[in-house]
Order: structure tokens, then sequence, then C-alpha cells
């Protein structure tokens, strides 16, 4: 039998047998981390990895059927994206062309670009002639 699968926080999962363990266990500890103050983005972390173990459980056949499956994640939240003004932009770059990666972020911050396509630049990618 298998004992000990894992604490979630402070609700204990690991002093149950693992067949023991039910959705709303699994759903219970979900609330009571939140209730603890811990964000969606851990709740849904949290249930990833422990999915991956009853996964495992299951191909190794210690159980029979998945006590995550249903549950209820919290959302994520949406943040509003923040602006640097003028003046933040001029103090991070005072600070950021002092360091080896000050021409990236130069970069970064006056063109716009998605971290993506800025860092995939090469060289035959400017325009010297037209100075783009």
């Amino acid at each position: 039998m298998v004992h000990h699968l894992l604490s979630l926080g402070q609700q204990r999962l690991d002093s149950r047998l693992l067949s023991a363990i039910t959705p709303l266990d699994v759903q219970d500890a979900y609330h009571k981390m939140i209730d603890r103050g811990r964000s969606a983005r851990t709740v849904r972390y949290t249930h990833s990895v422990l999915r991956s173990a009853i996964r495992q459980a299951i191909r190794w056949r210690l159980l029979l059927q998945d006590p995550t499956d249903g549950a209820q994640l919290p959302r994520l939240g949406r943040r509003e994206m923040q602006v640097l003004s003028a003046e933040q932009s001029r103090a991070f770059l005072a600070a950021a062309l002092k360091t080896h990666y000050g021409p990236v972020f130069a970069v970064a911050l006056t063109t716009g670009m998605r971290p993506s396509e800025y860092l995939a630049l090469k060289w035959p990618d400017i325009d010297w002639p037209n100075a783009c």
C-alpha cells in the first residue's frame, strides 16, 4: 500500500492511503490554500504536480481513478499592463546602459518589440543604409 502522497501546504493528504483520496479532498485542499493566501497560480501549479503524480500512480495500477479530475481551479487574474513614464524610462535606460545587456533593454524599450522579436534579431536584419 502507498502512504505519504503529499502535503498541500497545511492541508495534508500524506497521512491517507492513496486510494482513499477523493475529489472532494483535493478540492478542499485547493480551497484551503486560497484561504491561506496562496495565489491562483500556486494552486494551479500544485494541481499540475499532483495530477502528474496521480497519473503515474494510475499507470502503475496503484489507482483506478484520478481524484484530481473535475477539480475547479481558481481563475488567474488579469492585471492591467503598466507603462513606464518618460522619466521612469530615462532612469531605466540610464541604469540599464551601465550593464552588459543595456543595448538589449534599449532596443526593447524604444521599439516596443516583444522579447521573442528583439532576442531573435540578427545583424542582417538591420537596414544600415536607411538607418532602420
